[in-house]
């Protein structure tokens, strides 16, 4: 199958790797079908992309880069309040939205995580507790060829980008 985005081209991809998030996502509730492509060599941040609207990608980042004891409670918690699970061996990821703000930097949501079940290849984004986590968390984000930081696990695909 193939999607003509805005922001990656044309990204042809295999329709077994859909990630579904029958609850949407905060403030876009009917975005409910996803493709997660892979970040750049070196890169930690990779895209959830729309394929009801193609124009609509969310940079993505694997959540323990933001520290082994995120989030809180943790994946597997998260999973069975989210109806996640089907068995105790789901493998379960969590990806964190992030965004650029001026002057400050990056952003990341951490107050709301992807927690996504890899083997139903389900999903839901969970708000957790306000008063430990914030939707506006500073981060830095450091790209090398030899980096050593979490990178999503991402399915591949394959991305044309438009020439400019």
């Amino acid at each position: 199958m193939e999607i003509a985005g805005t922001r990656f081209g044309t990204v042809h991809f295999d329709e077994q790797r859909t990630i579904t998030l029958p609850g949407g996502l905060i403030g876009f509730s009917q975005e409910r079908r996803f493709i997660l492509l892979e970040p750049p060599p070196g890169g930690i941040v990779a895209a959830l992309q729309s394929l009801t609207t193609p124009e609509l990608a969310f940079p993505i980042v694997a959540g323990v880069a933001f520290g082994d004891d995120y989030p809180s409670p943790d994946a597997r918690e998260l999973g069975r309040r989210a109806q996640l699970l089907r068995t105790p061996e789901d493998k379960l990821a969590v990806f964190v939205v992030v965004a650029a703000q001026k002057p400050s930097g990056r952003i990341a949501n951490l107050l709301a995580p992807i927690v996504i079940n890899i083997d139903t290849r389900t999903g839901a984004q969970i708000v957790l507790d306000p008063d430990v986590y914030s939707a506006a968390t500073p981060f830095e984000m450091r790209r090398t060829e030899t980096s050593t930081a979490p990178r999503p696990r991402a399915e591949t695909v394959t991305a044309t980008h438009p020439e400019t």
